[in-house]
């Protein structure tokens, strides 16, 4: 089927002209009205599947007639915001999403209810707020569109309706084309033509269920576990024998390839005898547009959307080629016939009669890291026409531009990371489709650059020593060159305190016994070639010595039987965080004198920081006694005495 869309800007013109509505739409808005709908579908073999589909309507709902897929929807670049009005009639209620695209979500679960989840076992019915049964209406909004292609789908009871036919293609280019430049589907990606391919795949039973009300019930499924496709199709249709071309495409122009994929299986769409670009998925642009992964298949899980450029080519004087691209998981049969499913014929047409263009130039060869690498390029074309420039290979930030019909520059400033040969592959395309390419290695000097030094904060305890063991401060440094190595060149000292430090990074800073505050100190990164960094500082806390913490402990003892109680166990100190050496030390336990036992017994307080106890002889009941520990840094700070109760039974 042709995917076809008429957003609301344009539908609003056609409407004034006939006199029947005056619509006000903001410039950075476009609007559609689909009427969810029921639809009898008639497969190559003659099966009649009932499913459901989307209607492009007019503002009353009234008008189209429902398809499978949904008619394309198009974002104009220069829009921020879509609105989708859905009219359901359908037999239970439905909603509307489109993964990749950032909308307010009120979810509906199975109780009815919406909002937050009301309990733990309730259950999403929708993702989002519903048009309800008998013609119900809703409007769904999305305010920040991204460019990108994307999948619109139904967001209730997904794994059903979805599997129907509520589903559709929705995209947005980043810059639109103009007389004198092609369009962009993302910044950077330009393209002269487009080809949408929209994977799906049909399992009549469960159509038959839904469509019988069998679905859910005792006697049918209740769910797509037991999923068996026996239709598979390409924008909502199975091939045949003798169908048409998809598309026909010219040669030696970038062609946008959308696939999508509306299944609930995962398909794989192969180009046969060429290669594609890839661009992008879900909508998110790779980060390497210069350069992009070449391959010849695609991997499409369900709901994934891949964006791809291909720029195919045809030898002058022979007739339009076509490639086939198909299911490489071989769904390639209609119920029960072969030679079918997903498989599409794409043309390509344009070879011309004339002669292909030639390099003329020699390209520069050598580049040095950090400064400007230049190469024009010049060719000419034995019919005269102008000729278009474009890198079928090049390194990331390599550009090239078009200066006069048969001139272009090619561009770019390498980086460290680019040291070495780097790959280009130039492509001259005249009018007609013909190319020609050059290919070339640019070699990359390095250029020793000076490493960079990252700032450096720390915290001690006040009576301690901070050591920072190789590499220390140079830990968060780094040498943009590959293979160099860094130590400290230079050091400044701090202004109070002791500094230990190694060229390593290794430091070990005392500061004055009595000292809590802030102190710096400064050092320079140097490579192994000598250069120096930029300067960094060293920046550390001193905070005061805070007391340990000590928790009441509860034991229990036999009657006439001594106990050792392991009272540190649950007790901290809180400056262990910052200084891991700042630990309650058992040496420091001790019973505080109003913190004897208070029936007669005796404790012993261990090497160990055990406390050993001792019941009065034939005592039953419960005896408290009390004890403290010392900070480690300062015997003076002395954490509150803590209770330990006793039980003897």
């Amino acid at each position: 089927m042709k995917i076809q869309s008429l957003p609301m800007n344009r539908l609003s013109q056609a409407l004034l002209m006939a006199g029947l509505v005056t619509v006000a739409v903001p410039a950075s808005a476009v609007e559609y009205w689909l009427r969810a709908d029921t639809v009898n579908v008639t497969m190559p073999d003659g099966v009649i599947v009932p499913m459901w589909g989307y209607a492009l309507t007019d503002l009353n709902f009234a008008s189209g007639v429902p398809s499978v897929p949904g008619p394309a929807l198009v974002v104009p670049p220069g829009d921020t915001t879509l609105t989708i009005h859905l009219q359901n009639n359908l037999p239970e209620a439905t909603s509307i999403v489109i993964p990749g695209q950032v909308a307010a979500m009120t979810p509906v679960w199975d109780n009815g209810m919406t909002g937050a989840r009301p309990s733990a076992t309730a259950r999403v019915r929708s993702f989002t707020h519903e048009a309800l049964v008998g013609g119900g209406t809703a409007d769904y909004t999305w305010t920040s569109v991204k460019p990108g292609t994307y999948l619109y789908h139904s967001g209730t009871h997904p794994q059903v309706q979805v599997q129907m036919g509520l589903y559709g293609g929705v995209n947005k280019d980043a810059v639109a084309a103009t007389a004198t430049t092609p369009a962009q589907a993302y910044a950077g990606v330009p393209y002269s033509n487009e080809v949408t391919m929209l994977f799906s795949e049909i399992d009549p039973a469960l159509h038959a269920a839904v469509a019988n009300g069998s679905y859910g019930s005792a006697t049918g499924p209740t769910s797509t576990f037991e999923y068996h496709p026996k239709y598979f199709l390409i924008n909502g249709k199975s091939y045949a024998a003798g169908d048409a071309p998809l598309a026909v495409v010219p040669a030696g122009q970038r062609t946008l390839m959308r696939f999508l994929n509306a299944g609930l299986q995962t398909h794989v769409p192969v180009i046969n005898g060429t290669y594609l670009k890839m661009i992008a998925e879900d909508g998110n642009p790779y980060p390497w547009p210069a350069n992009p992964r070449q391959q010849y298949s695609v991997l499409l899980p369900a709901a994934k959307t891949v964006d791809a450029i291909l720029t195919p080519q045809l030898a002058a004087g022979t007739a339009p080629n076509r490639y086939a691209v198909y299911d490489r998981r071989l769904n390639l049969t209609s119920g029960a016939a072969q030679d079918g499913g997903m498989l599409a014929m794409l043309e390509v047409s344009g070879g011309g009669t004339g002669s292909p263009p030639a390099i003329t130039s020699s390209p520069t060869l050598t580049a040095t890291q950090g400064l400007a690498y230049a190469y024009k390029v010049t060719a000419s074309d034995p019919d005269g026409g102008p000729l278009t420039f474009t890198l079928d290979n090049a390194p990331a930030g390599m550009t090239i531009k078009t200066t006069s019909n048969y001139i272009a520059w090619a561009g770019w400033r390498p980086t460290s990371a680019q040291v070495g040969p780097q790959d280009v592959i130039v492509r001259a395309t005249d009018p007609s489709g013909l190319s020609t390419t050059q290919s070339f290695s640019v070699a990359v000097a390095n250029v020793n650059d000076a490493p960079v030094a990252t700032n450096d904060a720390y915290d001690m305890v006040k009576g301690g020593t901070l050591r920072k063991s190789a590499p220390g401060v140079l830990a968060n440094d780094i040498d943009p060159d590959v293979g160099d190595t860094i130590t400290v060149g230079t050091w400044g000292l701090p202004s109070i305190g002791t500094l230990s430090r190694n060229f390593s990074g290794a430091i070990a800073y005392t500061p004055p016994a009595d000292f809590t505050g802030i102190v710096k100190f400064t050092y320079r990164a140097k490579d192994n070639l000598g250069r120096a960094s930029n300067l960094a500082t060293a920046t550390i806390s001193v905070r005061a010595n805070r007391a340990p913490v000590t928790v009441d402990d509860t034991v229990a003892t036999a009657a006439n039987t001594p106990l050792v109680i392991n009272v540190l166990g649950n007790d901290s100190d809180p400056d262990t965080a910052i200084d891991p050496a700042n630990r309650i030390a058992p040496a420091t336990v001790f019973i505080p004198t109003t913190g004897k036992p208070n029936n007669g017994g005796t404790v012993t307080v261990n090497a160990n920081g055990t406390i050993g106890y001792t019941p009065r002889l034939n005592f039953t009941g419960t005896e408290v006694f009390m004890y403290a520990v010392k900070d480690t840094y300062n015997p003076a700070s002395i954490s509150k005495a803590a209770y330990v109760r006793v039980n003897v039974q």
